[in-house]
């Protein structure tokens, strides 16, 4: 007969009913509902803009910086 490893811990391996069931009842961070499922995969009313003023320090010309890659 093999000696309960578990034996002398200073702490509990094994939940309770109470525990178990409390436990069940967490909601993850990573499962969502349907109805926020559904917004996060269709957005919202698609009038999002991006405004971009340019920093006297953006180099801003025609050049292309890919051109001398051979593809």
């Amino acid at each position: 007969v093999q000696p309960d490893p578990a034996a002398h811990l200073p702490f509990n391996l094994r939940l309770t009913e109470q525990e178990r069931e409390a436990r069940e009842q967490v909601p993850l961070p990573y499962h969502f509902s349907t109805e926020k499922k559904m917004l996060l995969l269709h957005g919202g009313s698609g009038d999002a803009r991006i405004y971009y003023q340019p920093d006297e320090s953006d180099d801003v010309d025609e050049e292309d910086p890919d051109d001398d890659l051979d593809f």
